[in-house]
């Protein structure tokens, strides 16, 4: 079995990836407690890291 896909990748790549999964991964939850279900949600970042909605 090969190593982690996340071997090899910028780190920098890897930050805004963790960034977008956590930060929706909370939305989701936040939705889920207060309503019951979610709507998907897009979420981007920025050259300059930004993380847009």
């Amino acid at each position: 079995m090969s190593g982690s896909w996340r071997e090899g990748v910028d780190p920098r790549t890897l930050e805004d990836i963790d960034t977008l999964f956590g930060t929706a991964l909370g939305m989701a939850q936040e939705q889920l407690e207060e309503h019951g279900a979610f709507l998907p949600v897009a979420l981007a970042t920025t050259l300059d890291g930004e993380l847009r909605l």
